[in-house]
């Protein structure tokens, strides 16, 4: 993969976050484009647009690791993201904060965040068609459509009791979706609009720590018993047939949700 990260390349900081700022993309009329990419370290793993320059930044990203972040894996203002395969893991704050808007799509995506070097308040995804913002005297709210905020066979999961928060202005357009997805939702959270919800998981019986290998190491395939095995669905794994460690996702009865498939260990492994 490519590599995008500080200079300390000790052992001791491989994991440790704010060693740079990290990558910014102002609003243009090109695509950039992040295929086989890991990005760690940084403040801001990949901020995608603006609040000062007119327009959208665009991004397309496949294979992606985005992880030791002290603020954020993703900050997104009013722009175009299109992800798959994508791992972002262990923010101080947000994992991806979709602000004012924009048109996003994140399809087998996992979002795991278990942030180590503070004690995290906030959830690890927000979805939002505003943005306020104060300059110390004054307080502005920027309000933008959102035209689609879709995950699709994904996971979005922490160690808050809540890890999804939506905000809007009725006055836009307010368009998100999850489908087929697993994420930790508090109980006040009403997951029975159908425009917003269909076929997720928000508890499962088992520990936290079973539904993937182990965080701690930062493994993020699935457990042997984690409520994410099979419970995808084939067409939205259809255009991305092989995970982020390259196994494929169509072997079995149904897709693994997020960017792992689990893979069994052959006797010889064993």
């Amino acid at each position: 993969p490519i590599l995008f990260s500080g200079d300390r390349l000790e052992e001791l900081y491989s994991d440790v976050p704010d060693q740079w700022y990290g990558i910014l993309l102002f609003p243009n009329e090109n695509l950039s484009v992040f295929e086989n990419v890991e990005i760690k370290n940084a403040t801001v793993g990949l901020q995608v647009g603006t609040l000062e320059y007119e327009g959208a930044a665009r991004v397309k990203m496949h294979n992606v690791k985005i992880q030791h972040m002290s603020y954020a894996g993703i900050l997104a203002i009013k722009s175009i993201i299109e992800a798959t395969n994508t791992l972002i893991a262990n923010c101080g704050f947000y994992g991806a904060a979709l602000l004012l808007g924009g048109d996003y799509d994140f399809n087998h995506c996992t979002v795991a965040n278990f942030y180590r070097y503070a004690s995290r308040q906030t959830p690890s995804v927000v979805i939002s068609n505003i943005l306020v913002n104060s300059d110390g005297k004054y307080q502005y709210v920027y309000e933008n459509d959102l035209i689609r905020a879709n995950w699709r066979n994904s996971i979005i999961w922490g160690d808050q009791v809540n890890e999804l928060s939506t905000g809007f202005s009725e006055s836009k357009q307010f368009n998100f979706l999850l489908d087929h997805c697993l994420v930790r939702l508090a109980d006040t959270i009403d997951v029975s609009d159908e425009a917003h919800f269909r076929n997720i998981i928000t508890k499962f019986e088992t520990e936290d720590s079973l539904l993937f290998v182990d965080e701690r190491e930062y493994k993020f395939m699935p457990d042997t018993l984690s409520p994410a095995i099979d419970a995808g669905l084939r067409e939205y794994a259809n255009p991305v047939p092989f995970d982020l460690n390259d196994v494929s996702r169509l072997n079995d009865l149904a897709p693994d949700l997020g960017a792992y498939e689990r893979k069994e260990k052959t006797a010889e492994e064993e």
